[in-house]
């Protein structure tokens, strides 16, 4: 499948974003937590980041996302699917670094805040 018009990459983002950042279902933690997700939404917004400045003729090229604690909801979201994963508290410190950081993807996440989260989670 190839997606090639800017309103399809505008949907899949808004879809996977969705999925990762403003479900509330339990399940959606299964998909929220999966590296894909985060690899599918860079990817996204670099051909989004494409087709926009193609279209409009301006240099819209991607960069990073910025990072996830200028958006304290989406920190909420992170939060409540590390509170569904299963076994988190048998996970060692590094297992629990990787989820939260898949968790966060495509965002960049400061250590304070994973260490933030990990001790939240210990309670």
């Amino acid at each position: 499948m190839k997606i090639e018009q800017t309103d399809e990459l505008l949907a899949l983002q808004k879809a996977l974003f969705f999925v990762k950042f403003g479900n509330d279902e339990y399940d959606a933690h299964y998909l929220a937590v999966s590296p894909i997700l985060g690899k599918l939404l860079k990817q996204t917004k670099e051909e989004l980041s494409k087709h926009i400045s193609k279209q409009y003729g301006s240099d819209m090229s991607g960069g990073d996302w910025g990072s996830i604690e200028d958006y304290p909801d989406f920190l909420l979201k992170v939060s409540m699917h590390i509170n569904n994963v299963d076994n988190w508290h048998k996970f060692d410190l590094v297992t629990q670094q990787e989820v939260i950081k898949n968790l966060c993807s495509p965002f960049v996440v400061s250590e304070i805040t994973i260490s933030k989260l990990i001790l939240k989670t210990a309670n």
